[in-house]
């Protein structure tokens, strides 16, 4: 009998051995999570690694059926010389696409699918980023355009893209719950055809009214453009030679009275009339439904005046994410730019 107590108490010493070694085990476990949340934290704040920003990145491309990985971060500085956004590449199966992502609020001012990362066209000290489409580099103390590399004084820009810092984690763990668990209520519209993408070595403001014009050649009236110049050179040297369009920074005014001549021209002025309007994400919507493409005017581009871009589509959610969809003016359909009538100016259409 003395020898069975005496086996009862060493199983119960063993037993509460055991459980001590696991609570001790247990414990060890809750800080380390702790201290891999904290490090996780610093990671996110950390602006070198912009980890928040890939995933909140990745969270909101979701809904448009993307889940590749993004990648490549690339700081992007305003005006003031401060870090305001990211650029990450996009990898997809049949096209590159890219994703800009504000560091201080995660609000998403541009992103594509189809058109490649336009921050990795060359080697720069730092690039800087002043809103939807307007993008430079500096290198040897010097401020370029990305696309024509020309010169500019940052004096002559005025300051458009800045976003006051939020609780980002906070932003991230709310929209993240909200993304998550459905597909949010949203809309999509694009025009019954598509725009040609062209880009050549005139002004934006006489490619864009190319395009518009030979969308309504393509889709409307084939009087709209004669059949020797629908090409984009041979279309867009007509309109310059003819002055309808000046090859150089035009303004919303220069634009509409062109195409207003040149439809007067063509015999088409009785039957087609051209707007001029501020921006107005409902005058784009509307024009959409109709399937009338819109020029788009952006604010205080250095070299352009406005620089053209052509409205084809839209999108809107109820998480509050309204998108117009356009040809850059540089040649790419399918760049997504966020509503914001910071952005824009004016808007010309025929209609």
């Amino acid at each position: 009998m003395n020898k069975i107590k005496k086996l009862v108490v060493e199983l119960l010493c063993i037993c509460m051995m055991m459980s001590s070694s696991m609570w001790a085990f247990a414990e060890e476990k809750i800080i380390e999570s702790k201290e891999e949340l904290v490090k996780k934290e610093e990671q996110f704040n950390n602006n070198e690694n912009f980890l928040i920003e890939k995933k909140y990145g990745e969270y909101f491309l979701s809904k448009f059926n993307y889940s590749e990985d993004l990648s490549d971060p690339i700081p992007l500085y305003n005006l003031e010389n401060n870090i305001e956004a990211v650029v990450f590449s996009l990898k997809n199966k049949d096209a590159d696409g890219y994703i800009i992502i504000n560091t201080n609020d995660l609000s998403i001012p541009e992103f594509s699918l189809s058109k490649s990362n336009p921050f990795t066209t060359g080697v720069y000290d730092k690039c800087i980023y002043n809103g939807p489409l307007e993008y430079y580099n500096k290198k040897d103390g010097k401020i370029t355009t990305i696309y024509d590399n020309k010169q500019i004084d940052l004096n002559n820009i005025k300051l458009v893209y800045s976003k006051k810092p939020i609780d980002k984690l906070e932003k991230f763990e709310n929209e993240k719950n909200l993304i998550k668990p459905k597909k949010p209520t949203e809309t999509y519209e694009e025009l019954k055809g598509s725009l040609r993408t062209w880009g050549t070595s005139h002004y934006c403001g006489v490619d864009g009214t190319a395009i518009l014009l030979m969308y309504f050649d393509d889709y409307y009236d084939e009087s709209f453009v004669k059949t020797s110049l629908e090409s984009a050179n041979a279309l867009t040297n007509h309109l310059v030679n003819n002055r309808y369009i000046p090859d150089k920074g035009t303004v919303s005014t220069e634009i509409k009275s062109g195409i207003e001549d040149y439809l007067n021209d063509r015999g088409l002025g009785n039957d087609y009339d051209v707007s001029r309007r501020t921006y107005n994400f409902s005058s784009i919507k509307q024009k959409i439904k109709q399937d009338k493409p819109v020029l788009v005017g952006t604010v205080s581009h250095p070299d352009f005046g406005d620089h053209w871009i052509i409205a084809h589509a839209y999108y809107e959610d109820d998480f509050g994410d309204d998108y117009i969809i356009v040809n850059d003016g540089w040649g790419s359909n399918d760049v997504y730019v966020a509503n914001n009538s910071t952005y824009y100016d004016y808007l010309v259409y025929i209609y």
